[in-house]
């Protein structure tokens, strides 16, 4: 798997979902590429919930209908945000519970500015 995903450079993350469709966390694709050739048996391992330290799985989530305040709140509490594509990140699901993106803490901060100066 390691080896199928180190082809896809532009595959930043893996969503893992359950049979509903619904997020249940992600994973950073390095993480695989880190893992040697036992990597598809500990990532099944990993999701039955044993082998807990061999991957970070990111399942802290910002979602659509959040204000601006309680998503940064999210942000800045969790200690998942590290594990994803950049520093300072969290998946972000719709009302579905389905990832429709990525949010950061600069997008955050940029949209309260933006948000402040509008009301003046």
């Amino acid at each position: 798997m390691g080896q199928y995903i180190s082809g896809l450079p532009n595959v930043k993350y893996l969503e893992i979902i359950n049979d509903k469709k619904e997020f249940l966390g992600v994973i950073s694709a390095a993480s695989f590429k880190k893992q040697n050739n036992d990597n598809t048996r500990n990532f099944i391992s990993y999701i039955e919930g044993e082998n807990e330290g061999l991957f970070s799985v990111v399942t802290d989530v910002v979602f659509i209908f959040d204000s601006l305040i309680l998503a940064y709140k999210k942000l800045q509490s969790s200690n998942q945000t590290t594990a994803l594509i950049r520093e300072d990140a969290l998946p972000v699901l719709n009302e579905k519970k389905e990832m429709i993106g990525v949010i950061s803490m600069q997008s955050i901060k940029n949209k309260i500015v933006q948000s402040v100066a509008q009301a003046f």
